[in-house]
């Protein structure tokens, strides 16, 4: 029938198989063939429409019992029986099936061998009680990774994948497509949280691995609660462990909460039956339509254990051919069952195979036993008869068939995705090698372009300022340092004149030079140094603390070059108003001529660098800095294939642990300095040399340092993110006050130079006025008329207060000449304390 090509349903299948196999079973039971010798195995199968593989397992079971049978070459002095018994498949499975176990061995014939029950928890309760009797195990159904345990299960072996075979494959899945956040929800049954515990520890063991969320349902449960968690942990990966009921319910509640589509990827057993998704009754739990489960399970991927051989000539059961009719068979099996008919008919011409090889060893023994000798008390045949079965190399119905020291099977890893409304293979995974092999006409379809992201994608990005906002600055920078360079010339090069020579031409230098090193530092900053390695940065920030401490806002980094800078240009000036206010305030105080020299004001300029020098040391060898990096801002994007992405805009700053301590430092010493300036300006406020009075530039330089640094860093403190805005502010202001200060310094120097000739310069103390307001009355007031006798006491008043102001006048004479006097004398002690 199956030769001649003969089409028929599934359904007819099923049902002449368990005839032909209830059929063959009584006869075996009856009658052997002439001259052999009835040898039987147990079996334990799923009833029919309680269980979907099983008519798959009854039809695998006949053939290959048809094949061992009517072949001299495997068992030829025996014909193998199979004893099976059927379980119901409802909750008292399991001690239906060791009631059934029972039945074999006090009620039946000598069993030899046992094929493993359909279902895996039904299976490790009979194997266990099994070994206790000596029976070898094998299976064609069983996949848990519970039944690798040889303390517990030392006589099974399966030619059915190991569900842990796939755990390698799915984490080679990973790796391959670069997802590395990953979600698991499991269904709470022994076989899947075994697997669920060697999937989370091969993730745990690679540090590049994202484990977001475990979730696990209870059976018969509708899993609402774990997708909302998968939901909210932005699972995009998901591993589903559960057999169809809990799958169904976890595909149709992804379904409702829109976790599918081209962002999502779910990856699910592939031994489930090739329709478990579909609506089996009225009765099913599940709400979702089919249209809709087949709209939920577009592109999942199924995984499992290698199935039916691409080629079946290649066929070789331990030096065993088939022949055309089995080929034959072989055809019609693939097309019209699952791949469980074919590890059943492995499953049992393997130990077929096992039990032949066992009885040649048994033959040569002294003295020589038969397989019929067998007793369940016999540890030494059942050893013989277990090892037999694990020794076998041979290629079967399902491909190349070899055992582990565990019992399971070696075989590749079928990945399979949903494209239309079927199963296709899309490629082969051979767990040895750890290479994948896609297939060229069926290849992996995405609903994008690209696979889906396991997740949102974080690309960072250093944050640094606009070139074009730095080309600006360096040019005012720039334009800045030729100022300077100006005014270093005019001060070099008229340092004779007075008006140059009295204001003090070397600390002058200091004030350029100061200023100078303000314009460098905006040329040394804005630099991108995220490409350091770990040591370079490290190195970096130790430098970088002896060239940079906070200045304006908490946030920014500026170069110790500021410091330096205002310590030279604000310690000379305060160093040339300390020597104005000692010559004309102290000295005229006491009368005496006192010497300042230059000497004694360039060690004050230079204790306040040291000052800078020595915090900043300070800070290096007591607070260690290390490299912190700042989030400043995000942007989320998704583009055409549904992938999502986080730009995540970052800068690198040296950080210690006590920097506001360090900060606070410095700028206290430096409001300090500012402060003692600006009360020396207004000491000296009174001296009207336009060459020596510089209390309004000091004054001035206070304030456009200070209000333009109070209000930048308010502004900085609201737009702290946006690095290139900031930048341009900070040293906008930066350069805007140094001109300003550079400017209040020279400019009227220069002036003096251009509009006043070098033997004029006036010294004057302002005084109040020697004649008082009186003197601009008219004399009209009174009219002396010789009969106007009333005007002579206005007359006689008017005599006496000329009288007194003449006096007062003489007075204040001589207190000007003194005065001058003075003056002169303190101007030429001026002049010497300059002298270079």
């Amino acid at each position: 029938m199956h030769l001649m090509g003969s089409v028929i349903t599934k359904m007819e299948a099923y049902n002449m198989c368990g005839c032909l196999l209830l059929v063959f079973s009584l006869l075996g039971a009856t009658a052997t063939a002439a001259n052999k010798t009835a040898l039987h195995i147990g079996g334990f199968v799923a009833s029919i429409g309680l269980s979907s593989i099983s008519p798959d397992i009854q039809y695998g079971t006949k053939e290959a019992l048809e094949f061992v049978n009517r072949n001299q070459d495997i068992l030829p002095e025996y014909h193998l029986i199979m004893v099976q018994n059927y379980t119901n498949g409802t909750t008292k499975e399991q001690a239906e099936a060791l009631q059934i176990l029972y039945d074999f061995i006090y009620n039946r014939e000598q069993i030899v061998m046992l094929f493993a029950a359909t279902n895996s928890m039904v299976t490790q309760p009979v194997c266990e009680v099994a070994s206790f009797y000596n029976l070898v195990q094998v299976s064609g159904t069983a996949s848990s990774p519970g039944l690798s345990d040889k303390e517990r299960y030392p006589l099974f072996l399966r030619t059915t994948p190991t569900d842990a075979i796939l755990v390698p494959a799915w984490e080679a899945l990973f790796r391959y497509f670069k997802w590395k956040r990953i979600a698991i929800i499991f269904e709470n049954v022994e076989i899947f949280t075994l697997l669920m515990k060697e999937l989370v520890t091969l993730l745990n063991a690679d540090d590049g691995y994202n484990l977001l969320t475990v979730e696990h349902v209870e059976s018969g449960t509708t899993p609402t609660v774990q997708l909302d968690s998968l939901k909210n942990h932005d699972a995009r990966i998901i591993v589903a462990l559960a057999y169809e009921e809990i799958s169904r319910q976890i595909m149709c509640e992804a379904y409702r909460k829109d976790l599918i589509g081209r962002k999502f990827v779910w990856l699910l057993l592939g031994w489930l039956n090739e329709d478990w998704h579909l609506q089996r009754n009225l009765e099913d739990d599940v709400t979702c339509s089919n249209d809709e489960m087949n709209a939920a399970l577009k592109g999942y991927i199924a995984v499992k254990g290698s199935s039916y051989s691409d080629d079946f000539s290649d066929v070789d059961f331990y030096g065993v051919k088939p022949e055309s009719y089995d080929i034959g068979v072989y055809n019609f099996m693939q097309s019209t069952y699952g791949d469980y008919a074919g590890f059943a008919y492995d499953a049992i011409v393997a130990m077929a195979i096992a039990l032949n090889r066992s009885d040649e060893i048994f033959s040569q023994l002294d003295p020589p036993r038969r397989l019929s000798d067998f007793t369940y008390d016999d540890v030494s045949m059942a050893t013989v008869m277990r090892n037999a079965v694990q020794g076998l190399k041979m290629i079967g119905v399902t491909g190349g068939i070899q055992f582990t020291d565990k019992g399971d099977r070696l075989t590749e890893v079928v990945v399979e995705q949903m494209q239309g409304e079927q199963l296709v293979t899309t490629g082969r995974y051979d767990v040895s090698n750890d290479v994948f092999s896609w297939a060229d006409d069926t290849p992996l379809l995405w609903q994008g372009k690209l696979p889906p992201a396991d997740g949102v994608t974080k690309i960072y990005m250093v944050a640094v300022p606009s070139s074009y906002v730095r080309y600006v600055v360096y040019t005012l920078s720039g334009v800045g340092i030729c100022l300077s360079i100006i005014c270093f010339a005019v001060n070099v090069g008229f340092r004779k004149r007075k008006a140059i020579k009295i204001s003090s031409p070397l600390l002058n230098n200091f004030i350029i030079l100061g200023c100078l090193l303000l314009y460098a530092a905006s040329i040394l900053s804005g630099h991108n140094v995220s490409n350091l390695t770990p040591l370079q940065f490290a190195v970096y920030c130790h430098v970088h603390v002896c060239f940079m401490y906070p200045f304006l806002s908490p946030s920014q980094s500026r170069p110790m070059l500021l410091s330096v800078g205002l310590s030279l240009t604000f310690g000379a000036l305060v160093a040339k108003t300390y020597r104005i206010y000692a010559i004309f305030k102290i000295a005229m105080e006491k009368f005496k001529k006192i010497h300042v020299g230059d000497t004694r004001l360039i060690i004050f300029v230079v204790v306040m660098v040291t000052l800078d020098i020595l915090i900043c040391a300070s800070w290096i060898i007591a607070d260690s800095m290390y490299k912190f990096i700042r989030t400043l801002y995000t942007k989320e994007l998704t583009d055409d294939n549904g992938h999502d992405y986080r730009y995540i805009f970052q800068t690198n700053e040296c950080h210690s642990d006590y920097t506001v301590y360090w900060t606070i430092a410095i700028f206290m010493y430096k409001a300090i300095v500012l402060l003692v300036g600006v009360f020396l300006a207004w000491e000296i406020r009174a001296v009207e040399i336009k060459a020596l009075n510089e209390s309004r530039q000091i004054v001035l330089s206070v304030y456009v340092v200070a209000v333009p640094s109070v209000f930048t860093s308010a502004v900085v403190y609201l737009i702290d993110g946006d690095m290139t805005l900031v930048y341009a502010l900070v040293w906008i202001s930066v350069l805007c006050s140094t001109t300003l200060v550079l400017g209040l310094a020279f400019v009227p120097k220069i002036l003096l130079l251009k509009y006043s000739p070098d033997n004029i310069v006036t010294s004057t103390l302002n005084q109040p006025s020697v004649l008082s307001a009186e003197h601009s009355r008219g004399q009209d007031s009174c009219i002396v008329r010789d009969n106007h006798p009333e005007c002579e006491s206005t007359i006689t008043l008017l005599l006496d207060e000329l009288k007194q102001k003449r006096e007062k006048l003489a007075f204040l004479k001589t207190i000007s000449f003194n005065s001058q006097r003075m003056q002169l004398s303190l101007q030429g002690s001026l002049e010497e304390s300059t002298e270079l």
